[in-house]
């Protein structure tokens, strides 16, 4: 599609102008954009001593106006006299001037700042890509902390408006944004007055957005109805937080879970590693009661409901339980040494699972050093060695971000995982697998046994929506699916787009409805 195809896409009210706001530092290439946007000579371009504002397109009664403002600095203080009526704000960024990227971010900052701007959708023009020392897109999002900003819709757009290249792309962008339904659009359905909550958090961009959510759309779609919804919750149902504690599900993803257990699922169930209570996942959950069971600790311990709830009765007593127990004293002894007691706020802290431990090494944001994480492995490896030198009772194992200590089962020596409990709550509330189909979401490899155990139960009813951006996972989930020729795979890149989808699912018209029943037989 040409530039003057994408200019005639903008949707308007009748008589409104359509009003673009196109800053950035001095020499950042905004008038030679905005030449290109009116089809003008850019042979010949000065520098902007004050503003440009040209009409690039009109159709009808409708104007697309775009201000260039000047970007010297003795000009910057007078930005602030356009912000009013902003539709979109470009930022123009000289990707080859890397020693101003310090002075764009603090520029940039204010702007996203400024109150009158705060609900303006933000395009980022990477310009001057047709040179070979320019920093890339992604580059300069990791400069500038793109990725932080998770209240606003923005996206950044490599360019070179010398050759005419990316420009399109991101005017494209604007376009589409502008005729994306607002919160508004949303007034009395709490699901679509969330979406733009979700689009804002996306790692990388609206489109891309749009393009995971049509995807797992179609998933959802082409099932219609689930007898089972089995799910991972941190990291699939809602980001990784800095700490556990504070891991504190939001209300719309709340009201969303909930639509999406009343309207497409007819048991829901919730499976974590987390622990179960004492700042554990019913703490941090905002879904109303009665819509989801809860699986805590892998599957070892669960809640129904108030009055209903069991236990992995196979370790509440013996010498295994003990090995733990003491493990757990040494470790939290550990953390109290001044060189270790930041673990015990990182992250998933220390915290005390029916069965098994887990010791945070590192949170989300990395903010601990890997020598120190290392340290603090070598000492817990120690610990496990000194409370069960044969290795028989405890095994050690690591996850991106924390250390586990497992108690082995019984039976064979192995650790207990999620297949393990899913098939622990089949047997106490009487769930058969093999009827209608089932939907399995997770984001991380302790996930795999929930999606195994399903899948041979019922092979062919089997759908599955992934939470990662890692590939050898994502082969990992393709591969256990092609082994009982099941082709039902989504994959997405954060948990905002998997709600998105849910949230899609519920506002449609579905053909199987059925009341949801609660096996309550033990």
């Amino acid at each position: 599609m040409g530039l003057m195809d994408v200019l005639k896409s903008f949707k308007s009210p009748s008589g409104r102008e359509i009003r673009i706001l196109l800053l950035g530092l001095d020499n950042a290439g905004k008038t030679t954009i905005l030449k290109q946007l009116s089809s003008e000579d850019i042979q010949h371009v000065t520098p902007t001593k004050g503003f440009n504002v040209k009409t690039v397109a009109a159709m009808g009664d409708i104007r697309l106006n775009v201000w260039d403002i000047g970007g010297q600095r003795t000009i910057r203080p007078y930005w602030s006299n356009y912000y009013e009526n902003i539709d979109t704000l470009i930022f123009v960024i000289d990707s080859n001037d890397k020693k101003r990227f310090d002075e764009m971010n603090i520029e940039l900052g204010e702007l996203l700042d400024e109150e009158k701007l705060r609900k303006v959708p933000v395009l980022i023009f990477a310009n001057k890509q047709d040179l070979a020392t320019s920093a890339t897109s992604e580059e300069i999002t990791r400069k500038l902390d793109l990725d932080l900003l998770r209240d606003r819709t923005w996206h950044i757009q490599a360019c070179s408006a010398k050759l005419n290249e990316g420009i399109s792309d991101g005017i494209a962008w604007v376009a589409n944004t502008l005729k994306t339904p607002t919160s508004s659009s949303g007034k009395n359905n709490p699901i679509k007055s969330n979406f733009q909550t979700l689009i804002s958090s996306h790692p990388i961009s609206v489109d891309t957005y749009k393009k995971e959510v049509e995807n797992a759309v179609e998933l959802l779609y082409s099932a219609d109805h689930f007898h089972y919804f089995f799910t991972d919750r941190d990291g699939t149902l809602k980001s990784y937080s800095c700490s556990y504690p504070s891991s504190i599900q939001p209300a719309y993803s709340g009201v969303i879970q909930a639509q999406f257990a009343r309207r497409c699922a007819q048991t829901c169930v919730i499976l974590t590693t987390a622990p179960l209570m004492h700042i554990g996942v019913l703490d941090v959950s905002t879904i109303p009661n009665g819509y989801y069971y809860f699986g805590a600790s892998g599957g070892r311990e669960w809640f129904i409901d108030s009055g209903h709830n069991f236990k992995d009765e196979s370790i509440m007593k013996g010498e295994k339980a003990d090995v733990l127990a003491s493990a757990y004293t040494r470790i939290s002894h550990l953390l109290e040494e001044p060189e270790f007691r930041q673990f015990s706020w990182a992250g998933s802290g220390l915290q005390k699972h029916y069965g098994h431990l887990t010791i945070a090494f590192q949170d989300v944001y990395r903010s601990i050093t890997e020598a120190q994480g290392k340290r603090l492995y070598e000492e817990v490896e120690k610990i496990v060695k000194d409370v069960d030198p044969q290795g028989t009772r405890l095994q050690l194992a690591s996850t991106e971000f924390d250390i586990k200590v497992y108690m082995k089962t019984e039976i064979d020596g192995r650790v207990f995982d999620k297949g393990d409990g899913l098939r622990m709550l089949c047997e106490k509330m009487h769930c058969d697998l093999t009827e209608g189909n089932v939907l399995v979401c997770g984001d991380s490899s302790t996930d795999i046994p929930m999606l195994k155990e399903c899948l041979v139960r019922n092979p062919k009813g089997v759908y599955t929506i992934w939470v990662t951006v890692n590939d050898q996972l994502k082969e990992q989930v393709r591969a256990l699916c092609a082994s009982y020729s099941n082709t039902n795979v989504a994959f997405v890149s954060c948990p905002e787009v998997l709600l998105g989808a849910m949230a899609q699912a519920t506002i449609r018209e579905i053909t199987i409805t059925r009341t949801r029943k609660l096996s309550r037989n033990v």
